[in-house]
């Protein structure tokens, strides 16, 4: 019976030995099985890159909205002359495009523009003479925007009336200040300079009044 109690904790060291053997032998085969698996993909994505062209290498960059010369960049994949200003591809053969910029038909609609925001900038005199800055500022604000990009657009299209038009806008901006800070005498000095400018620029143009 003493015999029986002495020997069981040798034979709770000698199972606890051969648990510990197994689990090193297996921790070896699983730690080796890793290492192959490495070894093997580092080969396969070795060979990848070799397959690559260096000038695709190359040409992998990054860009923001258009901005630097990343090729995964939506933006910076539009075409540089598009067939329409809705497209961002561009059309075969330029001469069949259905948008034609600075065509007659386009340019004529901004003389219209032009010559219907004259007519409104004429009628701005008598809200200048009575003081009323609520007024002018409110026509100013509702002219500005389209008489100005057809401007623009009628002297990038034939390069006539630059200089002109550049000193309009100016003023036609001041009398916008100069109706904020009620400076009416400077005002009525500067809206009848922009008045000027604007017949003269409408000349050039061909303008009708």
């Amino acid at each position: 019976m003493a015999h029986s109690r002495r020997s069981a904790p040798l034979l709770v060291l000698l199972a606890a030995a051969c648990c510990c053997m197994l689990a090193g032998r297996s921790f070896e085969a699983f730690a080796s099985a890793q290492a192959r698996r490495a070894a093997l993909l580092g080969g396969v994505a070795g060979a990848v890159a070799a397959a690559v062209p260096e000038e695709s290498a190359r040409a992998v960059k990054f860009s923001v909205f258009g901005f630097g010369d990343g090729a995964s960049d939506a933006y910076s994949q539009q075409d540089n002359k598009p067939y329409s200003p809705y497209s961002q591809f561009s059309g075969g053969d330029e001469k069949e495009n259905l948008y034609k910029p600075y065509s007659d038909l386009f340019m004529n609609k901004k003389r219209v523009i032009v010559s219907e925001s004259a007519k409104r900038l004429a009628k701005l005199k008598p809200s200048i003479e009575a003081k009323a800055g609520e007024e002018v500022k409110m026509e100013l604000t509702r002219q500005m925007g389209a008489l100005k990009q057809a401007m623009n657009y009628l002297v990038e299209g034939n390069s006539k009336g630059k200089e002109v038009n550049e000193a309009f806008q100016g003023d036609l901006e001041q009398l916008g200040v100069y109706g904020k800070q009620k400076k009416w005498d400077e005002a009525m000095e500067t809206y009848e300079k922009a008045k000027k400018e604007l017949a003269d620029f409408m000349a050039v143009q061909d303008i009708k009044a």
